[in-house]
């Protein structure tokens, strides 16, 4: 008998040893960041189907791993892929960390900002190559809403920069459109920051316009505004708006009705109201 358990033994350990080791998490993926991670798709992509297949789970998993694609030499960004099963939901984060020698440029983030955000046809049973953290969703709204009350909001010169900027675009806009600024004070609204992205939108309320800011390097870097004009981007809402952007293929200069109700409601209702008061010389931004 006992010959009998050994040549079992012998027999078993090359499927033990076929079994993948749980993978440890990245460095600097946290439950804070996912809890942040998620709260900021709750406001920007998810929908009323994404919350009925979450609402009421008790554990709610998050599948990360660290991806190792090529890099330019020189280039030490970390790029992370994240999904929830769940939700068949996928997005990549990136830490930059490189070199633009042509503008003399720095880019880098001191932790990873949410790139791009995809739907997955089919998700994999099992989470093989991922490290997995599962996460009350309760739990997470309850501390989304409690963080409701401490949003973060442009200040200081980084406030002035968003809104020379947005002058800037709304009077280039109209110079192509040759169409007249409204007079007087124009009323804007400011969406909240969100601590895992690098982009934020402005909506103009008297030209029913909305300004989106973006970059690669944390937006309040001041490198970020010597170089406006790679960070902002202007959408009119009555002429580039569809209802699917299979209407049109290849562009990326559309969105959808839905996408604009989300920013509308960030922006208006979950935003800050401001001022752009005309300016005090003609031609000055």
């Amino acid at each position: 008998m006992k010959s009998l358990l050994c040549l079992l033994s012998l027999c078993l350990l090359p499927l033990l040893a076929q079994e993948p080791a749980p993978r440890e998490m990245p460095e600097g993926v946290d439950e804070e960041f996912l809890v942040q991670c998620l709260r900021h798709l709750y406001r920007w992509v998810l929908d009323e189907d994404d919350a009925e297949n979450i609402v009421g789970e008790e554990a709610f998993p998050f599948w990360v791993r660290e991806l190792t694609p090529k890099l330019d030499e020189g280039d030490n960004s970390r790029m992370i892929q994240v999904v929830l099963p769940r939700i068949k939901v996928a997005f990549s984060a990136r830490k930059a960390d490189y070199q633009v020698p042509e503008l003399k440029l720095h880019v880098k983030n001191a932790d990873f900002r949410i790139r791009n955000v995809q739907r997955l046809q089919n998700v994999p049973e099992e989470p093989n190559g991922y490290a997995v953290m599962s996460l009350s969703f309760a739990e997470m709204v309850q501390r989304g809403e409690r963080q409701m009350t401490q949003e973060l909001f442009a200040e200081g010169e980084f406030l002035e920069k968003i809104r020379a900027s947005a002058r800037k675009e709304f009077r280039r806009y109209a110079e192509r459109k040759n169409l007249e600024i409204p007079e007087g004070d124009q009323q804007v609204f400011l969406a909240p920051l969100s601590p895992v992205a690098n982009e934020t939108w402005v909506f103009w309320e008297t030209g029913d316009m909305l300004l989106r800011i973006s970059s690669d390097m944390d937006l309040q870097d001041p490198d970020v505004w010597r170089h406006e004009d790679l960070a902002v981007e202007l959408f009119d809402i009555r002429e580039q708006t569809v209802v699917s952007l299979k209407e049109v293929p290849g562009s990326n200069a559309y969105m959808t009705r839905d996408q604009v109700g989300r920013y509308l409601f960030n922006c208006v209702i979950l935003g800050k109201r401001l001022v752009l008061a005309p300016p005090a010389e003609v031609g000055q931004p």
